[in-house]
C-alpha cells in the first residue's frame, strides 16, 4: 500500500551513510514537482518545532519551490539526529539507503583526511561502522513501516526503483534520471562534492571495488554488519521487489 494519506505537508527523510548515493536520490526526488529540498540541511529533529525549522531552511535555499507537498532532508552523519517520535509521526516518511561496504569504503577514500592511504582507509572504515550502527538503532526502534532503497538498486534497477518510489510516495508524475543541478549542488556540506553529481543525470560506471581489499577478519566484520542491517530493513521496510541480492 502506498502512502495515500493527505497532509498539508509531509516530511521526507533519507537516512543513509556517506558515499551511499543519498545525494543522487535526493536530487532526483528534489527535482520532482511535488518535492522540495535536495541537500543536507544539517539539522537535528527532536520536536515538531524542528520540522518547522526544516521547512524554513528549505524555503531559504529554494524560495520558489518551498510550498510543495513533500519537504525533504537527508541525514548521513551521526552528528545530526532524529528522534523516534519524529520518525514514527504519521506525516513523516523515511527512506533508508544502504550500500555494500567494499564499494562504500573505496568511494570514501578520497574524501577522508590523512597523510597516507592506510590512514584514510582506517577512517573510512570507522565512519562506515559508526553510521551503520546508528541506522540499525533507528530501524530497530521504528514502529511503522518505512521504505528501503538499496543504494545499488538506484543504479542497477532504476526503472523498478523509480516505480516503487512513485507508488509509495503517491507521486502524480514520473521520476526522471535527469535531475536539476541546484545552487548548492556539489558544494561540500550540502551534497556529494564529486563531479558526478554535477552531471544532472545518473552516471553509471563499472569500476571494481576490490582495491579496498576488505578481506580477513575486517572484511567479515564489515560484511556481517552490513548484512545484519540489510536483513533488518528487509523485514521491517517495503523495498523494490525486483532487486537481486548478490551478497
Amino acid at each position: 500500500m502506498g502512502i495515500k494519506d493527505r497532509y498539508k505537508v509531509r516530511y521526507l527523510f533519507i537516512l543513509g551513510h556517506m558515499r551511499g548515493y543519498t545525494s543522487l536520490l535526493a536530487h532526483i526526488l528534489g527535482s520532482h514537482p511535488e518535492i522540495s529540498g535536495y541537500s543536507e540541511l544539517k539539522l537535528s529533529y527532536n520536536s515538531r518545532q524542528d520540522l518547522e525549522s526544516m521547512s524554513r531552511k528549505i524555503g531559504e535555499l529554494q524560495p520558489q519551490y518551498s510550498m510543495r507537498r513533500y519537504q525533504l532532508d537527508k541525514i548521513v552523519e551521526n552528528e545530526y539526529t532524529i528522534s523516534m517520535d519524529i520518525l514514527n509521526s504519521p506525516d513523516v516518511c523515511v527512506i533508508f539507503m544502504l550500500r555494500h561496504p567494499e564499494s562504500t569504503i573505496k568511494s570514501s577514500l578520497s574524501f577522508m583526511y590523512g597523510d597516507s592511504l592506510t590512514e584514510r582507509f582506517v577512517k573510512a572504515v570507522a565512519v562506515y561502522q559508526s553510521r551503520i550502527s546508528k541506522l540499525e538503532k533507528y530501524a530497530n526502534k521504528l514502529e511503522k513501516s518505512a521504505l528501503f532503497v538499496p543504494s545499488e538498486s538506484l543504479i542497477q534497477n532504476t526503472t523498478e526503483t523509480f516505480l516503487f518510489l512513485e507508488t509509495e510516495l503517491d507521486l502524480k508524475t514520473k521520476l526522471s534520471e535527469d535531475y536539476s543541478v541546484f545552487p548548492y549542488t556539489g558544494i561540500p556540506g550540502y551534497s556529494d562534492s564529486s563531479t558526478n553529481i554535477l552531471a544532472g543525470k545518473i552516471i553509471r560506471s563499472n569500476n571494481s571495488s576490490d582495491v579496498t581489499n576488505l578481506t580477513g577478519s575486517l572484511g567479515r566484520m564489515l560484511l556481517k554488519q552490513y548484512q545484519d542491517l540489510r536483513e533488518m530493513l528487509l523485514s521491517k521496510c517495503r523495498f523494490p521487489k525486483l532487486y537481486s541480492w548478490d551478497v
